[in-house]
Formats: structure tokens, sequence, C-alpha cells
């Protein structure tokens, strides 16, 4: 029945309601703490205190177990590893190995240039032409020819060059004045010959740079051909000088090969134009006068360029020990 129900009845049969008995209270655990965050103790402590709770023990972790045959298995592949290592009879001693004494290998011995003596040079390349006079010239192949006698830095020398190639008709028509389609071929050429001197910077070495100047003869030819067969020609001789370098690089005692430029500038001379055909006939005017008389400017005539190489041959007068 339940208890407040039987109270009830009690109250109206007047029986005295019997004490309702209630469970103890379990005394509380006091909350421990650290000892400057502690309240002032209590002058009259509890007069019971609830028993300590003890944490139950965590088992230790249990190895897994190790089969003998494992073991053995480890005990195998390690012994496999270090099985030179584990050896007990000593490595064999190592045998030195006996060395030759050889001598050094002696280096090739570097080239005896030759550069004093009679020297012979041929150059090959590009003959090109400056200033309005060889407007039509469209460049051609020359060479040069040099004979010389080398005293260690310097050179006196004789030369003679040449070249030429071929003109475009429609410029030299404009330049003539004459209708386009008059003439069947243009060309022109060069000459030149003279004697001068070199001056070479080394007296060591395969690497012979220099720079050379000559006095001489210079002449630029054009001939051109019309329709009817009629061949004409502008010649235009003066004095000159020829200015250049380059630099050798011997390739034996003897011989050597570099590039090569030169450039030719005319002074005085002289303008002639001449007919083959008909009646030959030659007519030949003054550069000093050229202004007056067919109105050309002397500073527009022909400045020949030489660029190209050349291999040049030493022959030895004497040979010195070195």
């Amino acid at each position: 029945m339940p208890e407040g129900f039987g109270i009830l009845l009690s109250c109206m049969l007047g029986i005295a309601p019997p004490e309702v008995q209630r469970p103890k209270q379990q005394p509380s655990v006091p909350v421990q703490r650290p000892k400057a965050m502690t309240e002032p103790e209590d002058p009259d402590p509890p007069a019971e205190e609830a028993p300590a709770l003890e944490e139950p023990a965590t088992p230790a972790p249990e190895e897994p177990a190790v089969s003998s045959s494992d073991r053995a298995a480890e005990k195998a592949e390690f012994a496999e590893l270090l099985g030179p290592l584990a050896d007990d009879e000593p490595p064999a001693p190592v045998e030195p190995v006996e060395v030759e004494d050889r001598p050094p290998q002696p280096r090739p011995a570097p080239i005896d240039i030759v550069r004093e003596g009679v020297t012979i040079a041929v150059g090959v390349g590009a003959t090109l032409c400056g200033h309005d006079w060889c407007d039509p010239y469209r460049g051609g192949l020359g060479g040069q020819l040099e004979l010389g006698l080398r005293v260690r830095r310097f050179m006196p020398h004789v030369s003679v060059d040449g070249g030429g190639g071929s003109d475009d008709r429609s410029t030299l028509e404009d330049q003539l004045q004459i209708p386009h389609g008059s003439l069947a071929s243009a060309r022109t050429s060069f000459f030149g010959v003279g004697a001068g001197m070199s001056l070479f910077f080394r007296l060591v070495g395969r690497f012979d740079p220099y720079v050379t100047a000559r006095l001489g003869y210079t002449r630029t030819r054009s001939r051109f051909v019309n329709r009817g067969g009629r061949r004409f020609a502008e010649t235009v001789a003066r004095g000159s000088v020829r200015l250049g370098g380059g630099f050798d690089v011997f390739i034996g005692s003897f011989l050597s090969l570099g590039p090569r430029f030169d450039v030719t500038v005319g002074f005085a001379g002289e303008v002639c134009v001449e007919q083959f055909d008909a009646g030959p006939s030659k007519e030949c005017f003054d550069t000093r006068n050229l202004e007056n008389e067919v109105r050309i400017y002397a500073r527009d005539l022909p400045l020949p360029i030489f660029v190209g190489a050349q291999i040049r041959v030493v022959i030895p007068v004497r040979l010195r020990a070195r």
C-alpha cells in the first residue's frame, strides 16, 4: 500500500500513524582542493569520514608471444646479413701491388715557329667598292699576291691585287642618263699594284697580328655594251694609298692562315671615256677639273675594298737557335 494512502486511513480511524522510516543519508565526501584554495577548517569536523575510493589498477598490456620458429628465423636473417663480419677467421692480408717507377711522359714539343725570312702571301676574298661611282656595282671576287722580306717586326713588300663583278644595268642607265633597256651587259673590274711596309705586333706565339700600308697605282674600269653591240668603257686611273690589316695564325712552322682587310684610297689621276667601235676614240679628264668639265665630283670616284683570307708561307733566310 502506498505510504500516503496508509497515513490518510489511520487519521480517519483515529490511529496514530506509524513513523515513516526514511533511509539514512550517507555522509558527503569532502572535496579535496589544493591547500592554497581550501577554505578554513570547520572546528567541528564530521563524525565519520567516507573511505577514499581506490581506482582499479589497469593491467599492463601483455606482450605478444613470440614463437621459437620466429626467433630462429630472425637469427638466421641477422646471421646472413652479418655473416662476413661474424667469421672467426681474420680476412686474408692484401698483398701490396708493386708499381713500376716510370718517368713522366714528356709533353709534345711546341712548334718551332719561323717568322723571319722571305714571305709569300696569297689572298682570296670579296672585292667591294664604295662611293657613288660604284652604285651599279654588285660585288664580286678578288685576290692579291704579296712578296715580302720580314726582319723581326718589319716587312717591306710589293703586292698586286685585282678582281671585279657585274653591274646592275638599270642603275648604270640612270647614271648615264640613257633609256632603260639600252645596255646588254655591264661589268666593273679593279687592279692595283705598289710597294709598302707591314708592321707585326708580336714576335712569339701562334697569333701574329699586323697592319700594312702601300703606295702605288689603282685602276677601276667599267665596261658596258649597248643593244647595238657597241662597246664603251670608263676608266679611273689614280695614284693610291692602300691601308689594311689582319692577323695570321700559324698552323705550322712556316705556314700561317688568317683574315685580311684592305681599302684603297686614290689621289690625283684622270678619268677617261673610251669607244671601241665605229672609229675608236678616247677622251680623258684630269681629276682636278672634273667638276667643271663633266660635272663629276672627285669625292664620288671609286674606293676599292678587299675582304678575305690569306695564306702566308715563310722561307727562312737563316734559322736561329731558340
